[in-house]
């Protein structure tokens, strides 16, 4: 299989594959999790894979970096993508009239997907805070405010000279001069706190309005767009 197909299944996987690997472990070893799905052997004699078993198998590709993956890992994360994609477009409900999660909820739950995750707050779930990705701003005081529009973040910093252009994946495109400065962080009292932000459509224009704390009576009232 060819790089380009690997990052198009693991695309795929993360997004499908939303739980983490705490969650999972978690719901795992959990009286509904040793309840959820098929046995090995259940699943055996049906010819068909096991939930429980491909929990393990998550749980391990959890800890694996992408390059390192083994064959039987792809092999794995294909099916999850299958068996995931295929149980969410059943029909019925994820829990019964007395609220108790369906099998078809711990279905899904036992193969690592919350179909409830993002009505729960994405990746905030039971006190369970995972890290996705992070970035290193250099030369870049206190950000203050951030957009998100047309695929790009903007950041802005209240004692900075620039706005900081992101793209998706956290990677810089570009910078925006808004302050003339032989530094990195301009002081409170040469111009305002930038502090807040947002876009704002004029005449069918879309624009960033980035607007100051007003600390100092000289800089109340002004804003940049």
């Amino acid at each position: 299989m060819n790089s380009t197909a690997n990052k198009e299944i693991y695309k795929k996987w993360k997004s499908l594959v939303n739980m983490s690997k705490t969650e999972l472990e978690k719901f795992y070893n959990s009286q509904e999790g040793k309840d959820a799905g098929l046995s090995s052997s259940e699943a055996s004699s049906q010819g068909i894979s096991s939930g429980r078993e491909s929990a393990r198998w998550i749980m391990r590709m959890k800890d694996t970096p992408i390059s390192e993956w083994t064959p039987s890992m792809w092999r794995w994360a294909n099916k999850q993508i299958s068996f995931i994609s295929r149980m969410s477009g059943n029909k019925g409900p994820l829990y019964d009239e007395k609220g108790r999660k369906t099998r078809k909820h711990t279905s899904l739950l036992i193969w690592g997907h919350n179909p409830k995750k993002y009505e729960l707050g994405g990746g905030i779930e039971d006190g369970n805070i995972e890290l996705l990705n992070y970035s290193v701003i250099n030369d870049f005081q206190s950000g203050s405010s951030l957009d998100f529009y047309q695929d790009l973040i903007f950041v802005i910093g209240d004692d900075a000279k620039d706005v900081v252009v992101l793209y998706k994946d956290f990677t810089e495109a570009k910078r925006v001069n808004m302050f003339q400065s032989e530094t990195a962080r301009i002081h409170k009292d040469v111009k305002y706190d930038l502090e807040t932000s947002t876009i704002v459509g004029i005449k069918g224009v879309n624009n960033l309005l980035i607007l100051g704390s007003g600390a100092k009576q000289e800089f109340r009232s002004v804003g940049y767009l």
